[in-house]
């Protein structure tokens, strides 16, 4: 059974800033948070010159990897997606839990808010920093499986990689992080295996070590219950 963190006390507040420091034209922003995450959906237009934030908290700190809030920046015809807080590197570990993206024409920009640290470039607006590979799309019949390699071109970042994936099955749509430099780059072998069913998302290092966890429902919460056994 799956645990109902809604029902949880909300702890540990959080605070993402978001500034334009482009010359010309509105960023749009769409905001979706996964996980325990209280605060769902954000939406802003920013202009030129402009900021703005806002609060969080999230319900179950020990699953700090299942919570994160994903964006949708839309600037003159360019589009780009990327997990603007997570509770890692992006946020979670930020001195005050206080967060900072700076978008502007040549890419996106991240330091912890409050002054402390410079300014980092993280992304352009074509590709990300760190990846081989870009795009991965396929279809797949009932009972079949597929996979691909990947490499990462800088380990000490590997916490900033990712793979965002969306699934969509009988009108049902979930998006989630596939793989991160902690779930599945923390693999034996860095092979990481997902299983999809009608009852949710299932994970496993592959190689047959461990037991099957289901990770996410398709209504996308989190299932904190028991492991299922290698029957999947």
């Amino acid at each position: 059974m799956a645990y109902d963190y809604s029902i949880s006390e909300p702890i540990d507040k959080f605070c993402i800033l978001m500034s334009s420091g482009l010359k010309s034209g509105q960023l749009k922003v769409h905001c979706k948070s996964f996980g325990t995450i209280t605060k769902k959906d954000v939406e802003h237009v920013l202009e030129p010159g402009k900021s703005f934030g806002w609060d969080f908290k999230v319900r179950v700190p020990m699953f700090f990897y299942d919570d994160y809030y994903s964006c949708n920046f839309n600037w003159n015809g360019k589009k780009f997606d990327l997990t603007v807080w997570n509770g890692g590197p992006y946020g979670g570990t930020c001195e005050g839990g206080k967060t900072h993206w700076a978008v502007l024409e040549d890419g996106f920009y991240f330091r912890c808010a409050g002054g402390e640290g410079n300014w980092e470039k993280r992304f352009n607006w074509e590709k990300r920093f760190s990846w081989d590979g870009e795009h991965v799309e396929h279809v797949l019949e009932l009972g079949k499986s597929f996979g691909w390699d990947f490499q990462v071109g800088n380990s000490w970042h590997s916490y900033y990689n990712y793979y965002s994936c969306n699934f969509d099955w009988n009108g049902k749509k979930v998006d989630l992080n596939a793989w991160t430099g902690g779930q599945g780059g923390t693999c034996v072998e860095s092979k990481a295996h997902w299983a999809v069913l009608e009852d949710g998302f299932y994970f496993r290092c592959v190689g047959g070590e461990g037991n099957w966890e289901k990770q996410f429902t398709w209504e996308g919460g989190i299932h904190l219950g028991p492991s299922v056994d290698n029957a999947h």
